[in-house]
């Protein structure tokens, strides 16, 4: 397994690297209703929670929070528990949070669900209470370096929901002063040519304490 970072910026060059996880993700994976660049969320996902379990014994519960019509909880191994947490369909990850008495889940995925929170520092504490100690959090989200042009692909109210570079570092920054998160696996703040619609994707990946 190549040391591809587990926080970045997307780079064409990953898929090179991430083949063995796109071929699980490509088996679930709908290009009539999702970008093609999800494709590198979900994989990226996948690497972070293969390095992650190295060590480990018996089954991990895995969160996927906010993935409206995700199949990422199809994507992970027999072995593992994987539960989907989507506002649309049931409790949000707040709500769920106010329902867990202790910390539950192994590992929380969410794919390109922080820029669209009301609510971005309630999103994190929630993420936070339900996942156990030295548990995984990784997040992806919609990127730019400095996003200033036109988006016509969506509704007006998420054109502005785009994390600029020093969000991204800021949010980092958040998870380590209060809740004391650490950066899990190689990490690389390199930029990269923006994909889609005049912005990209990037990732974040934390081991909480």
């Amino acid at each position: 397994m190549t040391n591809l970072p587990l926080t970045k910026v997307l780079d064409p060059a990953d898929y090179d690297q991430l083949k063995a996880e796109l071929k699980v993700v490509d088996r679930y994976f709908d290009p009539a209703t999702q970008h093609t660049h999800r494709r590198w969320e979900y994989a990226m996902a996948l690497r972070a929670l293969s390095v992650w379990a190295v060590g480990r014994t018996g089954k991990a519960v895995i969160a996927d929070v906010g993935g409206a019509g995700s199949t990422f909880v199809e994507m992970l191994p027999t072995a593992w528990t994987g539960l989907m947490i989507d506002p649309k369909t049931g409790l949000s990850v707040e709500e769920t949070a106010q329902n867990t008495q202790q910390p539950y889940y192994d590992a929380v995925i969410s794919i390109s669900t922080f820029e669209h929170t009301t609510r971005p520092l309630a999103f994190l504490d929630a993420c936070n209470h339900i996942l156990k100690p030295g548990g995984l959090l990784f997040l992806t989200f919609d990127y730019a370096v400095d996003y200033t042009g036109r988006d016509d692909y969506h509704f007006h109210w998420m054109r502005e929901r785009i994390i600029h570079s020093d969000a991204w570092t800021h949010l980092y920054q958040v998870l380590k002063t209060f809740h004391g998160y650490a950066l899990f696996g190689a990490c690389s703040w390199e930029e990269h040519e923006p994909a889609v619609y005049g912005y990209t994707f990037a990732s974040l990946c934390l081991r909480k304490p």
